[in-house]
């Protein structure tokens, strides 16, 4: 039970269908305007966006999925969302008429899914918005322990707020949220220069001491915004690259099906040493932390060549080895 005046949140469940694969149902609930979405192992469910407010009918709202399985055949389930007086809210996940454990209900003392991680480096870059300032970039290094997978991403101490903030949101309402450790202090430029290198290594000690605190309270391993802060979301991972020098040592390749989400992908390989950790496929998502979704695969091209560098590029790659063949273009 959720009091109406807790504002944003998430919910999530997890389902495994027939020990196989394991399903993740999240809800985004804004107790205040009321307004809702949910996501079926990542994907947004269809016509799940609505308001389901505090003058909805007494009965709640239900948002309506299925979820396949190897047979074909559909499982079906709900989110039911329902007020509980005038007061708070009450979420359900029903899958073949079982309710299924919030994740936070889940009595567990210690984390489920294991990361190990550290921050050991900074990148600066050149702000593309403000002339003369520079960004700072903070690496990621995770190891997932279940299978050893790793991965290091670029981060900016924004992207590690709004990451603590989404946790949050998912603990509104449980007793943990109490345990949470306290987010590094925020300064203002005005007083204190981000680009002085001492204040750059405090910070980066205590965003790495922070973020190792994080992930040993119960279920934050499990949230669907600490896989994807961390870079490891199940069989597919995000990794990036500061690249220092003019070229890359790769080639990119538009996708055979035009696609705004991955207008590029990597094709072959020059000069390994400048990109470990590349394979031919993997599709780029974001330059500058800036998501090249909607651009076309010439703005891309023109976007890497263009800015100064260091520039860190964000890739997304299967954890599996693999290979493509097209007509490419060098950066």
């Amino acid at each position: 039970m959720v009091s109406v005046l807790e504002g944003r949140l998430t919910r999530t469940w997890n389902y495994t269908l027939n020990e196989n694969k394991q399903h993740i149902i999240t809800l985004f609930h804004d107790t205040i305007t009321g307004l809702r979405s949910a996501m079926l192992d990542y994907h947004e469910i269809p016509n799940s966006f609505g308001n389901s407010s505090l003058f909805m009918e007494s009965t709640g709202h239900r948002i309506f999925f299925s979820i396949q399985s190897i047979d074909g055949s559909a499982v079906p389930g709900f989110i039911e969302i329902k007020r509980s007086g005038w007061t708070s809210f009450t979420y359900r996940c029903i899958i073949q008429n079982e309710e299924i454990n919030e994740i936070t209900q889940i009595i567990s003392t210690s984390p489920t899914e294991v990361f190990h991680t550290n921050i050991t480096d900074n990148v600066l870059t050149k702000d593309e918005y403000t002339e003369g300032s520079s960004v700072v970039w903070y690496v990621v290094n995770t190891t997932r322990q279940s299978d050893k997978s790793s991965t290091s991403v670029h981060r900016r101490f924004k992207d590690f707020a709004d990451m603590f903030s989404q946790v949050k949101q998912n603990f509104k309402g449980h007793h943990l949220r109490s345990s949470l450790p306290i987010f590094p202090e925020k300064t203002l430029k005005l007083t204190t220069d981000h680009m002085d290198p001492t204040f750059i290594n405090d910070r980066r000690e205590k965003l790495s001491t922070f973020l190792a605190n994080l992930l040993t309270i119960p279920h934050v391993s499990e949230m669907t915004c600490i896989k994807a802060f961390l870079g490891l979301m199940d069989q597919v991972k995000e990794f990036s690259i500061s690249f220092h020098v003019p070229t890359l040592g790769l080639s990119l390749v538009a996708p055979e099906k035009q696609s705004i989400e991955n207008p590029a992908i990597v094709g072959i390989i020059q000069k390994p040493e400048l990109c470990p950790g590349l394979f031919s496929g993997d599709s780029i998502t974001k330059i500058n932390g800036l998501p090249v979704a909607g651009s076309t695969f010439t703005g891309v091209v023109n976007r890497i060549k263009t800015l100064p560098r260091p520039i860190i590029i964000h890739f997304v790659q299967v954890i599996a080895t693999k290979s493509v063949s097209s007509i490419s273009t060098n950066v």
